[in-house]
């Protein structure tokens, strides 16, 4: 009698849990350790962007499934196919207006440019590129139009990594001179 006490019991949950959702949205991320903003541990996603999303969907009908993605760019473009429906911390650009609809701003975000201790002290990004030291930068971020401009003309120096993790890693071994990234986050790396 307990047996169908307990399978009549998981039915009538999992029946109100499908009746709680009218639609789950799909939210894409490719960092899974972006601190503070992202981190899974022991396979579950938190962080201020998760906690964004989730105090964002509280109390709504729908529910939420997170998938940590390979980078942004594959992100991007899973949104652009339909098979995600929510991508976060994305700069709104003419190009991305195309495919994507972006809700109003809710942080401001400053990036810092990193450099490895021995790495010299420069004046301007542009220095940085005329003397031939290396970049590393988010595959599929967007740092405004002047940067699009200068990867452009000097493609062989801006190493596109995936992850803020890998981006410091590679910073830490030398084998890039500069990382851009997030001020808060770089804090942590």
């Amino acid at each position: 009698m307990k047996t169908i006490i307990v399978v009549f019991a998981v039915l009538l949950l999992s029946t109100f849990n499908t009746q709680a959702c009218n639609k789950t949205f799909e939210v894409g991320t490719n960092e899974n350790y972006w601190p503070p903003y992202v981190e899974l541990k022991n396979g579950v996603l938190s962080g201020i962007e998760i906690n964004v999303i989730k105090t964002l969907f509280k109390g709504s009908p729908f529910c939420l499934k997170f998938s940590v993605l390979p980078s942004s760019l594959r992100a991007q473009e899973e949104l652009k196919q339909g098979r995600i429906d929510i991508m976060f911390a994305a700069t709104k650009t003419k190009k991305r207006s195309k495919f994507a609809y972006f809700s109003q701003s809710y942080r401001d975000e400053v990036m810092l440019l990193y450099k490895n201790t021995l790495s010299p002290n420069l004046s301007s990004i542009e220095q940085l590129f005329s003397q031939g030291f290396s970049i590393a930068v988010n595959r599929g971020s967007y740092y405004g139009a002047h940067f699009e401009q200068l990867k452009k003309a000097y493609p062989k120096q801006v190493v596109l990594i995936s992850t803020a993790d890998k981006r410091f890693e590679m910073l830490n071994k030398q084998r890039v001179d500069f990382v851009i990234e997030d001020a808060l986050s770089g804090l942590f790396f």
